[in-house]
């Protein structure tokens, strides 16, 4: 069997199951909430956030983070990313690799890009995965262009562990703007 073959075959089992999933429910959200960097967001209600001085934590329930520590189980934050023209950035990807790779950290594969928008502010996912320390680890960036400002929501962790909350991502990465 040719490696072409055996990857599609793969490729078209993970399919499969991934159609066997129930679809996530979009969570309901919270108010809107502004922070003073301008960066306008709202989270679902029963999760938790830390504002920084440039940046804003969101910890879904159950989550700490241990800032002491490199492996924490996920980290999900909203930032204004300074030096990128936009979504679709062609440094995006090399910006992601340089900013996330470690030397422990071996790439599955080069960023994935996808489209992802809102009414009025166009927008991209990348997807960076790679395998540190014998676990899968995702780097999921949702990058949201508003009133001239590029803001971006980006989560790291477990693969497995940021798949479940997808649902919950896309709906805080929707609800980003920017009012300064």
């Amino acid at each position: 069997m040719s490696w072409s073959f055996a990857i599609a075959r793969a490729a078209i089992g993970v399919m499969a199951f991934a159609m066997l999933l129930p679809a996530q429910k979009a969570p309901k959200l919270g108010k809107p909430q502004r922070h003073g960097i301008g960066l306008v967001y709202a989270v679902p209600k029963d999760w938790k956030v830390e504002s920084g001085a440039e940046a804003i934590l969101f910890l879904p329930p159950g989550i700490t983070i241990d800032p002491e520590r490199e492996d924490n189980p996920e980290v999900i934050l909203a930032e204004l990313p300074e030096g990128l023209s936009g979504p679709e950035d062609p440094a995006i990807p090399d910006a992601l690799k340089s900013r996330y790779a470690a030397e422990d950290a071996e790439p599955l594969r080069e960023p994935l890009k996808e489209i992802f928008s809102t009414p009025g502010k166009p927008g991209a996912i990348y997807t960076l995965d790679f395998r540190k320390r014998s676990k899968n680890v995702r780097v999921r960036v949702f990058y949201v262009q508003s009133k001239g400002k590029l803001l971006s929501l980006t989560a790291t962790g477990e693969t497995a562990r940021l798949t479940s909350r997808e649902s919950a991502l896309r709906a805080i990465a929707a609800s980003l703007d920017y009012a300064p």
